[in-house]
């Protein structure tokens, strides 16, 4: 049974805890904690979960003289799931925002996702803009987060979006086997539990893309094999999804960035394969629309 967690209008100054993950890029991580630092609605604390990095992290640490801030090296490489996960347990506040070290939030970022959870909302997710490219925007104009649109894939944004209560989390939490799909497969779950998961319908922060090690990087280079593990969280939810639903996001996980990968007609064979021609025309009818 899912006991409510929701929070009265009337209560005031609900602590707020934003766990902030970080692996190889302490320059990148100072420009996220200097935007946490600059929200207009401030938090109690500051996590900061290093999935144990080779890079030194001390000269950006030291650049910070806010009592706030703790920070947590994980002892081996243990993945961003595990480290969200962390940032849960070693938290305090009511709310708990999540960022990646690599995108920042705009000022009013806590101010409205607090604004929600004073009308009772449990989880909040926002759109972004792209970092350098502010007219870039992804923006899902729903103000909830439903089922039937999860069915559709994220259409919402990810984790740099998002916070809950830490209730919610300490009950739903971060699936540590997956590696892609993370921020989809908890928004599944938590919808599931018929929580009041709220979207905020404008670009709260800013997503930065192109990085050496992202996934577009990547996916030039990506396996086969590579990229069936990547599949997990739609197997994961299958029955869930429906047959059709799950057959259009295996068609759309294999096709991700299909105009910068090699062999594009194995490609396209794999998929299928798998999905069915009919999931494999409609998957490729989007990516080459939204290459344009």
């Amino acid at each position: 049974m899912v006991m409510s967690t929701n929070i009265s209008q009337t209560q005031a100054n609900i602590s707020i805890s934003v766990v902030i993950i970080s692996c190889e890029r302490p320059d990148y991580l100072k420009l996220a904690v200097d935007s946490v630092l600059r929200q207009i609605h401030q938090p109690t604390q500051i996590i900061i979960i290093d999935d144990c990095s080779k890079a030194d992290y001390q000269p950006t640490l030291q650049s910070f003289s806010d009592d706030r801030i703790i920070y947590y090296r994980s002892e081996q490489r243990c993945g961003a799931n595990s480290s969200r996960n962390k940032g849960v347990e070693l938290s305090s506040g009511k709310i708990l925002g999540f960022l990646d070290d690599d995108d920042i939030w705009n000022e009013t970022f806590l101010k409205e996702h607090y604004t929600e959870y004073l009308n009772n909302a449990e989880a909040v997710i926002c759109g972004h803009s792209v970092l350098g490219n502010p007219s870039k925007q992804q923006i899902n104009l729903q103000t909830k987060v439903t089922e039937d649109e999860l069915r559709k894939g994220n259409t919402f944004s990810g984790m740099s979006g998002f916070s809950a209560l830490r209730d919610v989390l300490l009950e739903v939490q971060f699936d540590n086997n997956l590696n892609n799909g993370q921020d989809w497969d908890l928004f599944v779950r938590i919808t599931q539990q018929k929580r009041r998961f709220v979207n905020i319908p404008r670009p709260l922060f800013q997503y930065r893309k192109g990085l050496a090690d992202g996934i577009t990087s990547k996916a030039k280079t990506m396996t086969f094999d590579e990229s069936r593990i990547r599949l997990a969280s739609a197997y994961k939810h299958r029955e869930w999804l429906g047959e059709n639903n799950f057959r259009q996001r295996v068609a759309d996980q294999l096709l991700s960035f299909i105009v910068k990968k090699q062999n594009k007609l194995q490609w396209l064979s794999e998929s299928i394969k798998l999905a069915g021609f009919i999931a494999t025309f409609i998957a490729l009818k989007k990516k080459l629309v939204t290459s344009l």
